[in-house]
């Protein structure tokens, strides 16, 4: 029986014998995301709890919240705390990411929860359209989702796969084609191959902003279809099935097709979420989304 119930204007949490239970339900805001922290490091640093469940009924909301949620996972779990998710009637949105976000083998369903992962969304605001303003919007909204996307398959993968490659693709998918952000060559360079180190230098040389916008958006381009090429005609694999068949190669080459293979699993992704559909738990687990549909 739980020992206590505190409930307030954003979410509930009742403390059990070995855990504490938090209901999240609504939008995925600022105010509400923070309250959630504050009971999970709560229940953790006060209570003692080495697992907490976060039970979600959420139309979604904001990415930045989103954002600020999953980076707090990693403080409380490199403390031990074990973090469970149980979709109740809906979880859409941020609200299925943050599903999502749960421990890989504690994350679930009810059998009759709705679950819609999308593709991000955004208001222009009041300001003008122009050319300008809606090509940068156009990849605002392509980094997003590719960034989302990959720290999803960063907590799902990176037990099985090296941590260089999550960085390597983001550096790829998110800073490369991006006229907000910088790029570091570092990670773009073990692509290989002089025609990239010769793109590299004529990037750096170029003072014209809008020219070297389109030269980085080129070599963009020339290495994401390299590596659908890489992955043209190959049988689809599991990230541990990868592994297994890699065993022994030579490291560049384990190295390439890990690299392409997390980068087809990213636009595969990209593409199922964009069908912005709602879809059965049952689903969800075939897409190792969620773990388990929980029958009661």
């Amino acid at each position: 029986m739980p020992q206590e119930l505190i409930k307030t204007n954003t979410v509930s949490v009742q403390y059990h014998a070995d855990y504490a239970a938090i209901r999240f339900s609504g939008d995925v805001n600022a105010d509400r995301v923070f309250s959630l922290c504050d009971e999970i490091s709560f229940a953790q640093d006060y209570y003692h709890y080495n697992r907490v469940l976060i039970e979600i009924d959420s139309p979604g909301g904001e990415v930045k919240s989103l954002q600020y949620f999953v980076n707090r996972l990693a403080g409380w779990r490199a403390k031990g705390l074990v973090i469970e998710t149980l979709a109740l009637t809906s979880c859409c949105s941020a609200g299925a990411y943050m599903l999502s976000f749960g421990d890989p083998g504690h994350r679930a369903a009810l059998p009759d929860s709705m679950l819609l992962y999308h593709n991000v969304r955004t208001a222009t605001g009041t300001r003008a359209l122009t050319v300008e303003s809606l090509d940068s919007l156009r990849w605002n909204l392509s980094v997003t989702d590719y960034g989302m996307l990959l720290k999803l398959m960063r907590h799902q993968y990176g037990n099985i796969l090296p941590l260089e490659l999550f960085e390597q693709l983001h550096e790829l998918v998110c800073c490369l084609p991006d006229p907000q952000c910088s790029i570091q060559h570092r990670l773009i360079a073990p692509f290989g191959s002089r025609k990239l180190q010769s793109r590299l230098q004529q990037i750096t040389a170029c003072k014209d902003t809008k020219e070297q916008m389109q030269l980085r958006r080129d070599l963009h381009v020339m290495l994401t279809d390299q590596l659908r090429a890489e992955l043209h005609g190959k049988k689809q694999e599991n990230a541990e099935q990868l592994a297994d068949s890699l065993q022994g190669r030579p490291a560049a080459e384990q190295h390439r097709q890990q690299l392409a293979w997390l980068f087809g699993r990213l636009e595969w992704y990209q593409q199922e979420f964009a069908k912005d559909q709602y879809i059965r738990p049952e689903k969800a687990v075939l897409f190792q989304l969620i773990d388990r549909v929980e029958r009661g």
